[in-house]
């Protein structure tokens, strides 16, 4: 979806006529970045075939999970790569990445009442659907990571997605449709709870960036697992932000003597739902240009930073701004007061009928 509104064009190849690349035999950053999810995934499963804990895990059984889930997947990743000895040195890389990755996990979650409640949880069929003038519309997805707590007595619940690259959530881009992931897991879990008979209310939704940082040689194991910080948005509740954020400032939130500060990224249940709604807008207006045709060459820039760039279908699509109907859209910072002025006020009840468009 992210990708129909960034260009409906790239979207249409990707999607639509799905051409096949020829690939060499090498690991590039997207398959390093796909083994590395897979021993996230891994690890998560056999911590809850051997019943263990995120929290409680010693580092010692925590390493040895980590390889059992590297030496079932090696096999069976990018055609067996990892077996020649060339290329054994990024596979120890990558292993390392998920082992520390794992170990911030751990770090965030222990002493906090949050309990991970699901990982690499698949959604579709009923859980998300929206009915649409050509049919009913099904929402598939698989979320890394669920993540609940209590809070006053409710049960909320936290979504978290693991990347290889940097990734922040920004109100910006949500506008333009370029950043509905974190929005779209939150409410296909809601609507999962709700489906099972069980009332949760959402805390919110963060990228987890799964990373080798630098830090100097001294430094301790401490400094090395705060550069692991999440970015993404919050319920602004002082009580739901504490339940979350256990013994670690592990969320991008600013709290002060265990209240809550308002920033770009804390939103009030009204707005929360107002994101959901503007967010539904969004995908059925997506929906409804897919349908109709929709593949203007209108690319969303940010600045300089255009996605033609690192395309792989540039020479097909042969984006040129000098020929007619080829523009440029660029990106306008919008900041949280103006983005709830724009989608309709707090509750976002009085909104423009149709978001911006992703063609010309």
């Amino acid at each position: 979806m992210e990708r129909y509104f960034e260009c409906s064009y790239r979207h249409f190849m990707e999607y639509g006529i799905r051409p096949e690349k020829i690939r060499e035999f090498e690991e590039d950053a997207g398959s390093a970045g796909t083994y590395v999810h897979d021993l996230m995934d891994g690890f998560a499963q056999e911590l809850a075939e051997r019943k263990l804990s995120w929290a409680e895990i010693d580092d010692a059984a925590l390493q040895e999970v980590v390889d059992s889930a590297a030496e079932k997947r090696m096999e069976e990743h990018n055609r067996g790569i990892f077996r020649e000895k060339r290329f054994a040195f990024g596979e120890k890389r990558l292993r390392e990445e998920a082992a520390l990755a794992a170990r911030a996990v751990r770090s965030q979650l222990a002493g906090s009442g949050v309990r991970v409640a699901a990982s690499e949880a698949g959604f579709g069929g009923d859980i998300f659907s929206l009915p649409t003038p050509y049919g009913r519309l099904t929402l598939r997805g698989r979320i890394d990571r669920v993540d609940e707590a209590a809070s006053d007595g409710q049960a909320y619940v936290r979504v978290v997605d693991y990347k290889t690259g940097a990734k922040k959530f920004s109100l910006t881009d949500v506008y333009y449709g370029l950043n509905l992931q974190l929005l779209v897991y939150l409410m296909a879990v809601e609507n999962y709870y709700r489906a099972h008979g069980r009332e949760v209310f959402p805390a919110g939704g963060f990228y987890f960036e799964i990373k080798l940082p630098y830090i100097p040689e001294d430094a301790d194991e401490t400094s090395r697992l705060s550069k692991f910080k999440m970015n993404g948005f919050i319920l602004a509740e002082d009580s739901v932000a504490q339940a979350f954020s256990g013994q670690e400032q592990s969320m991008n939130i600013r709290q002060k003597a265990g209240e809550l500060a308002d920033g770009e990224n804390t939103f009030s249940k009204e707005q929360m739902q107002a994101l959901f709604g503007y967010t539904k807008k969004l995908i059925l207006q997506a929906a409804a240009q897919m349908s109709e045709g929709e593949l203007s060459l209108c690319p969303v820039a940010d600045g300089e930073n255009l996605p033609c760039r690192y395309c792989d279908y540039h020479t097909v699509c042969g984006f040129d701004e000098l020929y007619r109907g080829n523009q440029v859209r660029q990106k306008e910072k919008i900041d949280k007061a103006r983005f709830f002025g724009e989608i309709g006020g707090q509750s976002g009840e009085n909104g423009a009928d149709q978001p911006p468009e992703a063609g010309c």
